[in-house]
């Protein structure tokens, strides 16, 4: 990967992801009274919708332009995996922003460094937990998206009826295969309990439980779903 495809995206998206941040900052302000009241578990959530917001409307300007774009020097999975990079970076940019106004709230409140040290560790979890949920559906937004362009060279706008009832039917699949026994098995292999009783937003996150079985499930499925999409983009470009 060359570092003028991140140039490029941040070209690209550089107002998008500016005007995002102001929001937020002007949401919150700069008083002590805000900073204060602050609690970044409030603004942990950014961490997951954040990269398939920010990796859809990457795609999004691509397609205005998008023969250029079938026809770049560089690999779909190189195009596909800087953007996936670059989003993960921007929000972990923003969120660690985030947990260090919330960091510096407990050192003017309460002056504990074990208390902050814990508040790190405890909200560095809950973002990463958060990232690997949004990169999964990253990969199902690339998916749709390449789909999407494969499908409208055929059937037009009917690509939209086609995405929307695959997206249902692959739901209700994933549903069903949820609801059996051999799924929980899987999944619930390799508990990592939190047990950090002095962090302030403890009551905050209803999950005290990660399963090492659950992300690699999910984990495998997202790199299936990336390669399904990197081999549909490469053949659309032998086509072209």
């Amino acid at each position: 990967m060359k570092l003028a495809l991140f140039y490029r995206e941040w070209h690209m998206l550089k107002w998008f992801i500016l005007i995002s941040s102001m929001m937020i900052i002007l949401l919150y302000g700069f008083s002590m009274d805000s900073l204060l009241s602050f609690d970044g578990s409030e603004l942990l959530i950014f961490g997951l919708i954040m990269p398939p917001l920010i990796v859809l409307f990457s795609l999004n300007l691509e397609a205005n332009q998008l023969a250029a774009f079938l026809h770049h020097p560089q690999s779909a999975h190189t195009l596909y995996i800087v953007k996936i990079v670059f989003a993960t970076f921007i929000v972990l940019i923003f969120m660690y922003f985030i947990i260090f106004i919330d960091l510096l709230k407990i050192v003017l409140t309460d002056g504990s460094l074990h208390l902050m040290g814990e508040n790190y560790i405890y909200l560095s979890m809950y973002l990463f937990y958060y990232l690997s949920i949004s990169l999964f559906i990253t990969t199902i937004i690339i998916l749709l998206w390449t789909l999407h362009q494969v499908w409208r060279t055929y059937i037009g706008k009917l690509s939209f009826v086609l995405l929307f009832l695959l997206l249902i039917g692959s739901s209700n699949l994933l549903t069903t295969f949820q609801n059996t026994s051999f799924y929980n098995t899987m999944i619930k292999w390799g508990a990592l309990n939190i047990s950090l009783s002095n962090a302030l937003y403890v009551e905050d996150f209803s999950i005290k439980m990660f399963y090492v079985g659950e992300w690699l499930f999910y984990g495998g499925v997202a790199i299936v779903l990336y390669m399904i999409s990197v081999y549909l983009f490469e053949r659309k470009v032998e086509a072209a």
